[in-house]
């Protein structure tokens, strides 16, 4: 009863011939058609991320292509590009923020990226995570570049925690996150 009332012209062509073969009763028929279509969105899946990747990389090496150049709009518009066109990609978000505050010296929008890169690290690696702490440590130095010492000390003191509970106490990336605490103190007199 179900099949008969389904309007066949609102559905595309596969999924059409599906519901047919269900109503007809060719059940085993139905299921191999969806699994062939299932392996088709697998392999188109995998095809758009390889895609996606190698416009990502292109994008990078224009990037790196245009400082190079010392044309910094043009780089300016490739990392930014980057960072949408992969807007779940820590290390994009991550690269185009420190662009923002390197070469443009733009405060607002390199803390917008890190905040984003923030978010998605959390998402996908969780609160306790390597990745979660770099993150706060980009965050803590733009704001030592803002003389916000109170904000920085408390990112980096979040990525040292992290670092420890990681890797314990005698590791180089926990060494880096208290030179990068003495640093704040340095700055702060």
């Amino acid at each position: 009863d179900y099949y008969v009332r389904l309007d066949y012209t609102k559905m595309d062509d596969a999924n059409a011939d599906v519901c047919k073969l269900i109503m007809d009763g060719r059940i085993t028929e139905a299921d191999s058609l969806i699994s062939m279509l299932e392996h088709h969105l697998q392999h188109q899946r995998e095809s758009h991320k390889r895609e996606k990747e190698d416009v990502v990389n292109d994008l990078y090496n224009k990037y790196t292509i245009s400082l190079a150049r010392f044309d910094l709009e043009q780089a300016k518009e490739y990392i930014y590009l980057r960072a949408v066109v992969d807007s779940t990609n820590v290390d994009c978000l991550l690269e185009a923020g420190a662009f923002a505050v390197d070469y443009s010296s733009d405060f607002s929008k390199s803390e917008d990226y890190y905040d984003r890169a923030l978010q998605i690290s959390a998402e996908q690696y969780g609160l306790n995570s390597e990745t979660y702490a770099l993150c706060l440590n980009h965050k803590g130095g733009l704001f030592l570049m803002q003389s916000k010492f109170a904000e920085s000390l408390k990112c980096r003191m979040q990525a040292l925690e992290i670092r420890k509970e990681l890797f314990g106490e005698n590791h180089n990336s926990v060494a880096a996150c208290y030179n990068n605490i003495a640093n704040i103190y340095y700055s702060m007199g």
